[in-house]
């Protein structure tokens, strides 16, 4: 029996990496300022599931956003570099594993927002680390590939982030 856990453990341990896409929003914690959406953008991400509670995780993602309204230009860059740790456990189904998991970490998040118009241009710059606290859920199928849909949120000062995703990618 000891020798058939084991391997089952095999199973769940390894390397993964993935790409996907990602939306952000920005919530002002003290200022009278509406949320903001952030836009979407591209999402990296390097994995390693230790066992079938614990996994590491570091990604990177890049938003963007850019619109104009009559003379008013908008325009949003936000990088998030990310460290984490996901726990949750890894429920063994009918060719894919499925884990629901929390996840803790920090995050470095490099915003750039930029109003203008004919006359004006008013940019906000902001290079700031976090506790960072999410929420997903993974799907490893036995050929390999995975996917995961995550939801993060980072706090900040006078302000928070969330950030939704889903990623592709292989398991080694």
């Amino acid at each position: 029996l000891s020798t058939a856990s084991f391997a089952a453990q095999d199973a769940v341990s390894g390397h993964r990496i993935g790409a996907g896409f990602s939306t952000a929003e920005i919530d002002y914690v003290y200022s009278g300022y509406p949320n903001a959406d952030l836009g979407s953008g591209l999402k990296l991400e390097y994995g390693y599931d230790l066992n079938r509670i614990f996994g590491f995780n570091a990604s990177m993602d890049y938003i963007t956003d850019d619109y104009s309204f009559s003379s008013i230009r908008y325009e949003s860059k936000v990088t998030t570099i990310k460290l984490d740790s996901d726990i949750g456990y890894t429920f063994d189904l009918d060719g894919f594993n499925l884990k629901p998991y929390g996840a803790i970490g920090l995050a470095r998040i490099i915003d750039k927002q930029t109003i203008s118009d004919a006359q004006d241009s008013y940019t906000i710059s902001r290079n700031d680390t976090s506790i960072l606290m999410g929420a997903g859920v993974r799907a490893h199928f036995d050929f390999g590939l995975y996917s995961d849909l995550r939801f993060n949120f980072m706090m900040l000062d006078d302000y928070d982030i969330d950030q939704l995703s889903i990623t592709f990618g292989y398991k080694f």
